[in-house]
């Protein structure tokens, strides 16, 4: 049986929660729910249904500083813009693929949600099915988020070079990052060409540590590595995992072992790990 937000009780203690998880329901908070003033972190693992309103329930949680958004049906009701109204946000999870009801999402968009959070310190980032619309791209962006240390992108294209750009761009406007989590996938469509861009002249990284998984040692991937050695003069590791689910030979192992060993680093005790 569905089960709705709005058949919750909703006493007085409602109101003094802090932390909520709701995971395989249906969301539809009643018109005249106004969310939760004193809420600090919220798991949404849900079907949000049609005509879902989130702007006002974000409004109702001003202290709201982890948000996670999983939409299990991939329909995608929740509003970039929405998202946005949360200034306190320190902890964000998003699959990219529930945003505006689309499969497609605008580069640009990512960067304008992103720019009004100041406060941000971790992003998670699931691209999922998404594929990454070329709108905006032609612009470097200035959006700049010191507080950020950790990102983590998920599912992420690195054989498109519009998604690889997109990660070039989402690591240079984080000037404190120091752990970055990149978890590759696989697919035959490709966005487009990205603009060019000499990524010599980005400047420094903080990077610590990274850690990059199902990779297939294709070139858009060493590109990748190249950039974070030789950008992160205080990394300390790198872990790197081949794709499980594709056979690669000790050959093939070893001349992708080789690329990484012939790499200019800008730190000079960071350790390789190849698996």
């Amino acid at each position: 049986m569905e089960q709705y937000l709005s058949c919750l009780p909703i006493f007085s203690l409602v109101w003094s929660w802090k932390h909520l998880r709701l995971c395989d329901c249906c969301f539809r908070p009643p018109p005249t729910f106004r969310g939760f003033p004193n809420l600090l972190s919220l798991e949404l693992i849900v079907k949000f249904e049609e005509n879902t309103q989130l702007g006002e329930f974000f409004s109702g949680c001003p202290l709201l500083e982890n948000l996670t958004i999983d939409d299990i049906c991939n329909v995608g009701k929740v509003k970039l813009v929405e998202i946005a109204k949360l200034r306190n946000l320190k902890v964000l999870s998003l699959l990219l693929s529930d945003l505006e009801k689309t499969m497609t999402t605008s580069f640009s968009a990512i960067f304008e949600l992103l720019g009004s959070l100041p406060k941000l310190q971790e992003l998670n980032l699931d691209f999922g099915n998404c594929m990454l619309t070329e709108d905006g791209a032609k612009k470097r962006f200035s959006t700049a988020i010191p507080c950020l240390k950790a990102l983590k992108l998920t599912r992420m294209y690195l054989n498109s070079d519009m998604e690889l750009f997109c990660a070039f761009e989402l690591i240079r406007s984080f000037p404190n990052l120091q752990t970055l989590e990149i978890t590759a996938a696989h697919s035959y469509w490709d966005a487009g060409p990205p603009p060019q861009v000499d990524y010599n002249t980005m400047g420094l990284l903080q990077l610590r540590s990274v850690r990059i998984e199902c990779l297939k040692g294709s070139k858009n991937e060493v590109r990748l590595i190249k950039y974070l050695l030789g950008s992160s003069p205080f990394l300390k590791k790198i872990v790197i995992h081949h794709y499980l689910f594709i056979a690669i030979s000790s050959d093939e192992k070893l001349t992708f072992a080789r690329k990484l060993l012939n790499l200019y680093r800008a730190s000079p005790v960071v350790k390789i790990d190849l698996f």
